[in-house]
């Protein structure tokens, strides 16, 4: 039985040692890691897995443990990338299509609710064909303004973002 894991540098997880019971059960908000750690643990037995049918030796299973380290940007993650892109490439193509067909607004105009009638029908389909839970909703699209550089942001945004932080700045808070 596994009583305890550390995992390094997978995805977000920095640093984390993990104790084990007999049942545990990973409780947390989302975008905790929860997943991720799972994912680690699903790691982890597979390479075990190989190494025990590589050895075919009973010693192998007294072993006391298995370090996988992954350090960021291995051929693991890689791989991984490389195929969630081609995921999305596939997701994108099948839906702009549909919307094409379908006779609905183009998803880089202006006449779109993008999160409603793009984003939403987009996620839903690329986790579909990863063949994993979605990971992410509507609550978390804020987070994909990291992945756009500044320099890729229309003018007529930035301008309007602009206008409204400086309406920030002159209010005064309640006291």
């Amino acid at each position: 039985m596994i009583t305890q894991f550390h995992i390094s540098n997978f995805k977000r997880l920095q640093s984390v040692s993990l104790e084990l019971g007999n049942a545990s059960v990973f409780i947390g908000p989302n975008n905790s890691g929860k997943t991720t750690a799972l994912q680690a643990l699903a790691l982890w037995d597979m390479g075990w897995r190989r190494w025990v049918e590589k050895r075919d030796d009973s010693s192998a299973s007294k072993r006391q443990g298995v370090a996988i380290n992954l350090a960021k940007n291995d051929l693991v993650d890689q791989a991984e990338r490389s195929q969630r892109l081609d995921v999305l490439q596939t997701s994108l193509d099948e839906l702009i299509g549909a919307l094409r067909i379908t006779g609905k607004p183009d998803p880089w105009g202006p006449d779109i609710k993008v999160t409603d009638d793009f984003l939403d029908l987009l996620f839903k389909r690329y986790f579909e064909r990863l063949g994993t839970p979605q990971q992410i909703f509507k609550r978390d699209y804020h987070g994909m303004a990291d992945a756009i550089s500044l320099q890729d942001i229309d003018v007529e945004v930035t301008q309007v973002l602009d206008a409204l932080w400086e309406v920030a700045q002159r209010a005064n808070p309640a006291p």
